[in-house]
């Protein structure tokens, strides 16, 4: 079923009613009565029909399976994040690594999430070695050293305790691990637009 110029305005649905739907750009959906949970009604106005907790990420689900139909692809991706968020919350029984998954990089949607995490680990990096070392040139080019590992400044820590290389060593570790973590989600949502 294909729909356009459907604006859905305080529309309650009960569980997922979009199924082989494609939608394109003027389809839109919008809830503006409150309460509201995650962006849909909790209970029909005039019947006795309550949203099951667990309904809600396949509701969005099929709504987002209809905006990749209609190759409506940033629509797509919101639905697709509400649908992740939803079952994060309501659903699962991994709730922290679905929290953490959601922080780091938004489900793997959100990329500047991991630019954000990138620059936090570097600036507490940045922080911790100012400390150590008085001297804010050395302690700058040792994080920056760790953090995107070409070693600046690694001379250092010879002459620091144990703590003080192991925090260089998560450092380096996390510093690649989120430069690839940027380079996925990036790749992800680029080749998934076209």
């Amino acid at each position: 079923m294909i729909l356009k110029k459907q604006f859905f305005l305080i529309v309650f649905f009960s569980e997922n009613i979009f199924k082989s739907c494609c939608f394109d750009e003027s389809v839109l959906f919008s809830n503006t009565t409150n309460p509201l949970i995650f962006g849909l009604m909790p209970k029909a106005i005039e019947f006795s029909c309550d949203l099951k907790n667990d309904h809600i990420s396949c509701i969005y689900r099929g709504i987002k399976d209809g905006y990749l139909a209609g190759e409506i692809f940033n629509m797509a991706r919101y639905y697709l994040y509400k649908q992740y968020q939803a079952y994060t919350r309501l659903n699962s029984t991994k709730k922290i690594g679905g929290y953490l998954w959601e922080f780091a990089a938004g489900y793997g949607l959100k990329p500047v999430r991991v630019l954000f995490l990138f620059g936090l680990i570097f600036g507490l990096s940045l922080a911790w070695f100012s400390f150590r070392l008085d001297n804010t040139k050395d302690a700058l080019l040792l994080s920056a050293g760790a953090i995107l590992t070409f070693g600046a400044k690694a001379d250092v820590l010879e002459k620091l305790p144990l703590l003080d290389q192991a925090i260089y060593i998560a450092s380096a570790f996390l510093g690649v691990s989120l430069v690839a973590l940027f380079v996925t989600v990036l790749a992800s949502i680029l080749l998934k637009d076209n």
